[in-house]
């Protein structure tokens, strides 16, 4: 079976749950959602990043890019997931290249 319909129920009460915890706060927001486009880009830089640090840094690392384009989005320039998904398949080929320049270890 595919994770994609799993990611994408899941996505879907996550993304109700955010939603219900800001109205608790007094602020209404639309239901958040996450393509599957950009999920496997997420997915892959998470594990990018699990592959050239520390592999508990992987989920904070998602979180710290969920911030950057939260602040993009605010500044109007970030309006689509595929907009999205290219910053994110960017900053992983550059964690990537940067990984194949490193020394490797014992040589």
């Amino acid at each position: 079976m595919s994770a994609q319909p799993q990611i994408a129920e899941y996505f879907a009460d996550f993304g109700r749950r955010l939603a219900r915890l800001v109205h608790v706060r007094g602020v209404e927001i639309e239901a958040p959602t996450l393509s599957s486009v950009l999920a496997d880009e997420v997915l892959q830089l998470a594990a990018a990043v699990a592959h050239t640090s520390e592999r508990t840094f992987a989920p904070l690392a998602s979180f710290v890019t969920g911030i950057v384009v939260g602040e993009l989005r605010a500044a109007g320039q970030l309006r689509s997931d595929g907009e999205i998904a290219a910053l994110v398949a960017q900053l992983r080929t550059e964690l990537d290249a940067s990984t194949d320049r490193q020394p490797r270890a014992g040589t």
